[in-house]
């Protein structure tokens, strides 16, 4: 494929492109807007941090202090060593001045700190005896370990405690080794100074006597058996001297130099009989023999006969003299060969006997634990830590706060989420009695005057004839805002009245005072007339007509009747607040709603989620009754002087449509 080729291919088929959207700025008014809101859980939790910080760092935490004692290892054996080499001691090599730091550790050591300071009935070594709460960390991690495994606490034995102790002690030791060095440094940690420094000096003096005793030990054991030794080789001597002793006595073995005269005698014995057998032979070879001759023949035979015998014997005697004094000679070399092993042994049995007086120790304690440091706790250090937790936690609820809120924080977000005009906010009120009501009517007032001067705005300077108050459910603080609303019309100079059309809440008769005989669906019913159903004089200024009595369940918004009362109302009074039932719990509120001029809505602050408020406006809007302004209820107070200062603010947009 050539390169035209390829452009032609790229261009028939072109890439899709990516569309890449702006990155929105990160809103740095917001979040200072959103941190300052919550400045005072801020200020809750980190308060609440440094004082739990304070009281764990004062009152729950023990002081530490730590104690070193420095031990040092004899790296050049002495000279009296070489003599007996029994125990030299701990090597000098890396891996075993790595072992001698296990062994200051052990059991055998540890068990010997215990002893001599009794830390058996010290309790912050020996934990059992340190008095639990039943709700402390441990007493909980081990019944939670016990359900776990299935078993039953036990009260520990004396074994027990004991292992416990010095693993307890070992968690308190530490063993360092400086590089390239034959010295040991032993840190004690302890509650108080002076215990760390007993415990640092304790551990090193008992490591030294434990050194001291195992070299006395090989050396007791070495003497011992060089003792045993030499007592066998002397016996051993004993026996080999008598018997050679007994050899010689009763073998009657001569010395070599009479061996050779015996020798000499048997040469000097055959030398004879071969002269008498030559001169023997001679005579005998005679033709004829004189009587002389044949007693010298006899004597010559004779003699030869006897020189023989005498020979044989020397023979004989030669033998066993020959026989016996190899065998004295080899046992000589043997009782030699014992006597020197016996020496040998009984000079070693004597410079083992002078070693071991004579000898020091291979490890000993050159600086001893005489100050301790203080580890901790850092209070100061816990008390900062605690704070900035305490912030950081703080910070957290303030994120999780402000983003699982589902409701308007603000009335610019309501505003802003729904598309509504917002006309006032006010903060939560009482409707028990009379007296809280008039207590609270002070503090609307300025959300009223912004109620009212919106209306106005609403409906080109007029304020409606009759102005429906709802919510989208109840718990909303609509009511006390109908009435605050009916009062605060009723001191401007109008003739105003009240309709109770919220069947969900009876109790407001109770907290105005009035007691209604009658309702609007007694006078429809033709039982009541609608000036005796109205209610007047109520401390409040307006004038209250309930929808109907207690004693009536039928509703009057159902009939045809209410157009022509809702008519002589509005000829009678300036201005008719209608308190009506919530939106999506009773659907005749959307009936209330057409006898109305305006319809005012009520949001509870951070709590109503807007999905549920814009619901209410929908339900509102298709029944050909759209809302004409939002209120906000239950505003906390600091948010209401936020509020206040808001045209000052550069971070807060505009309240009012």
């Amino acid at each position: 494929m050539t390169y035209q080729s390829v452009i032609n291919e790229v261009t028939r088929y072109p890439l899709p492109t990516q569309r890449y959207e702006p990155v929105a700025p990160l809103d740095l008014l917001g979040l200072l807007s959103t941190l300052w809101r919550g400045k005072l859980l801020l200020l809750f939790t980190t308060i609440c941090a440094l004082a739990f910080g304070g009281y764990y760092a004062f009152h729950m935490t023990n002081p530490r202090y730590q104690a070193t004692a420095t031990l040092q290892i004899e790296a050049t054996p002495t000279a009296l060593r070489g003599v007996a080499e029994q125990w030299d001691g701990p090597g000098t090599d890396p891996s075993s001045l790595n072992t001698e730091v296990t062994v200051l550790t052990s059991n055998r050591i540890l068990g010997q700190v215990i002893d001599q300071l009794n830390l058996l009935e010290d309790p912050e070594f020996n934990r059992y005896l340190q008095e639990q709460s039943p709700y402390s960390v441990t007493a909980i991690r081990g019944r939670l370990r016990h359900l776990l495994a299935g078993t039953t606490p036990t009260a520990p034995d004396e074994t027990a405690i004991y292992e416990k102790t010095i693993q307890n002690l070992r968690a308190a030791l530490t063993v360092a080794r400086p590089q390239d060095t034959y010295i040991f440094e032993i840190n004690a940690r302890s509650g108080t100074d002076e215990k760390a420094m007993t415990l640092a000096n304790v551990t090193v003096a008992a490591y030294v006597a434990d050194q001291q005793r195992l070299k006395d030990t090989a050396s007791l054991a070495a003497e011992s058996w060089l003792s045993a030794r030499v007592r066998t080789l002397e016996q051993q001597l004993g026996a080999q001297e008598t018997a050679v002793n007994d050899l010689i006595a009763t073998a009657q073995i001569q010395e070599n130099t009479k061996l050779d005269a015996i020798s000499n005698q048997i040469l000097l014995a055959e030398q004879r009989v071969d002269e008498a057998q030559g001169a023997l032979a001679a005579l005998q070879s005679a033709a004829t023999q004189s009587p002389r001759q044949s007693a010298a023949i006899s004597q010559l035979q004779t003699e030869i006969a006897e020189v023989s015998g005498q020979s044989e014997r020397l023979r004989a005697q030669l033998s066993a003299q020959s026989a016996g004094l190899v065998r004295l000679q080899q046992m000589q070399r043997e009782a030699e060969a014992t006597r020197v092993l016996y020496e040998t042994f009984l000079a070693r049995l004597q410079e083992t006997r002078v070693q071991r007086g004579l000898a020091d120790n291979n490890s000993q304690l050159i600086f001893p634990a005489t100050s301790a440091q203080y580890l901790g706790p850092h209070k100061i250090l816990i008390i900062e830590i605690a704070g900035l937790l305490g912030v950081l936690l703080g910070l957290t609820l303030i994120t999780l706060r402000e983003t699982l809120r589902n409701g308007a924080g603000t009335a610019a977000q309501l505003h802003a989420a729904m598309g509504v005009p917002v006309f006032a906010q006010s903060s939560q009120t009482s409707t028990r009695s009379t007296r809280h009501l008039q207590r609270s009517m002070g503090r609307f007032a300025p959300a009223m005057r912004a109620m009212r001067t919106e209306l106005m705005l609403a409906a080109d300077g007029h304020t409606p004839a009759v102005i429906l108050v709802t919510a989208s459910r109840s718990g909303e603080d609509k009511t006390a805002h109908a009435i605050a609303l009916a009062h605060s019309l009723t001191q401007a100079g109008k003739d105003v009245l009240l309709l109770g059309a919220d069947l969900t809440k009876p109790d407001l008769t109770q907290c105005l005072g009035a007691r209604p005989a009658a309702g609007i669906a007694d006078v429809i019913a033709g039982g009541v007339s609608l000036p005796d159903a109205l209610v007047g004089n109520l401390p409040l200024g307006f004038d209250l007509l309930m929808a109907r009595s207690a004693h009536t369940s039928n509703d009057p918004i159902l009939t045809d009747r209410v157009d022509s009362i809702c008519s002589a109302l509005r000829e009678r009074y300036d201005h008719i607040v209608i308190d009506a039932p919530p939106v999506l719990t009773d659907p005749t509120t959307a009936l209330w709603a057409l006898l109305a001029d305006a319809v005012l809505y009520g949001v509870q602050w951070s709590k109503t989620p807007l999905a549920t408020v814009q619901a209410g406006l929908d339900k509102l809007h298709d029944a050909g009754c759209p809302v004409t302004g939002l209120f906000l209820t239950k505003v906390s107070r600091r948010m209401l002087r936020q509020d206040q200062q808001a045209p000052r603010s550069l971070w807060r947009r505009a309240v009012f449509s």
